[in-house]
């Protein structure tokens, strides 16, 4: 069986205008686009176009035979989201039966945990590039970051700021500057006033994207502590086809892009910064994992001609990008996602005509299905 899925843009304030109406060939809003969302849980609003009629996909889901547990998103980012992390199993079961008993409404603003599932998940940019805050770099690069911030021209007192924040671990430092209020206030405007003054000592490209990458952070979440918290993270630009895989307890801010996010079905974030939603940094330093890392999970597929298959990264899904002249046997119910051009889909019982944006749910009875005419389009089944 193929199906169509349509589904509603999340309009969240750091999403692309119009982005999901325009990749969907649907009336264009003028609103920020964040996401669209298709599978597993009861908030994704996503509707299944079945022989019988239209359902509620999740509940579809739940009520038939076919079994997808799985969530996959589309997802459009122009300004970075959240400082954040996801729990683990235990610690969302128990998030979420603590906040049920304390009688937080499930759709307060409030409300941290939204359902008892873990959210392993894996981003692969779409756009050309897509940029991702992930994990933290060794303390060391703190430092030698102020020094050269320092040597580029910022002012004693946010220099001095920047060292008392440093602590001995990561955790001591990211605990003083969510709570060095006087000094992080210090700190950022001095970093605006350096910002905003001609800097001919920067010399180095680093320091030049350093300075641009603040003056965006301030741009959109000015006197944020998070503005320095990001300083100790990975910086990561994903080329497209490239793709991240975060497991619950590290830290991550998607920033910019556009991409294919596939997890477990959950939609618990804990949040820390860079937001205007609810943030708990209580949760979040009982959750996240505070080591130092020299380098990012950076998923690459297996490519062939036709085909570039992720797989084997340790996350709950497999993914395949087909172009035309494709083929795939399938071995579980599958989100098909169209992302260019228009394609004829074969499969053993039936045949369908995709174009760019649709989005579909393919039944394992089709057994094998192959791709013809001209375009991309991406597949999501849960790992085997």
């Amino acid at each position: 069986m193929f199906a169509r899925l349509t589904s509603s843009p999340k309009n969240y304030d750091w999403g692309t205008p119009d982005a999901m109406s325009i990749f969907t060939n649907t009336p264009v809003t003028g609103l920020p686009e964040a996401e669209l969302w298709f599978g597993a849980h009861p908030l994704a609003g996503s509707v299944i176009h079945a022989h019988d009629g239209d359902h509620d996909f999740a509940s579809w889901l739940e009520s038939g035979e076919e079994k997808f547990p799985l969530l996959v998103k589309l997802l459009a980012a122009s300004q970075p989201l959240s400082i954040q992390v996801h729990p683990t199993q235990a610690q969302a079961q128990g998030g979420f039966r603590a906040e049920e008993d304390s009688g937080i409404p499930l759709n307060s603003p409030q409300r941290t945990y939204k359902d008892s599932n873990a959210k392993p998940e894996v981003l692969i940019a779409l756009s050309e590039s897509f940029d991702v805050l992930w994990g933290f770099t060794p303390l060391r690069a703190w430092d030698a970051k102020v020094d050269r911030w320092e040597n580029a021209g910022l002012k004693a007192p946010g220099v001095q700021g920047l060292r008392d924040l440093r602590g001995e671990t990561l955790r001591d430092t990211v605990g003083r500057i969510f709570s060095n209020t006087e000094t992080v206030t210090q700190v950022l405007d001095e970093l605006a006033q350096w910002l905003g003054e001609d800097s001919p000592d920067v010399t180095d490209q680093e320091t030049q994207n350093d300075r641009e990458f603040l003056s965006r952070l301030l741009s959109f979440h000015p006197g944020d502590a998070g503005i320095l918290f990001v300083q100790l993270m990975h910086r990561i630009r994903l080329a497209r086809g490239e793709g991240i895989f975060v497991q619950p307890g590290e830290v991550h801010a998607y920033v910019e892009g556009f991409g294919v996010e596939v997890m477990l079905p959950s939609d618990n974030v804990v949040r820390a910064g860079l937001t205007t939603k609810h943030q708990d940094r209580d949760a979040f330093f009982e959750i996240a994992q505070f080591s130092e890392t020299t380098s990012a999970p950076v998923v690459m597929p297996a490519t062939q001609e036709t085909t570039s298959h992720y797989q084997g990264f340790g996350g709950p899904c497999e993914v395949l990008e087909v172009s035309a002249g494709a083929s795939t046997v399938l071995v579980a119910p599958t989100v098909l996602i169209c992302e260019t051009g228009s394609m004829r889909v074969a499969g053993a019982t039936e045949t369908i005509t995709v174009d760019e944006g649709d989005v579909v749910f393919v039944t394992p009875q089709e057994q094998e299905i192959s791709f013809s005419g001209q375009g991309t389009a991406w597949l999501v089944w849960p790992a085997r």
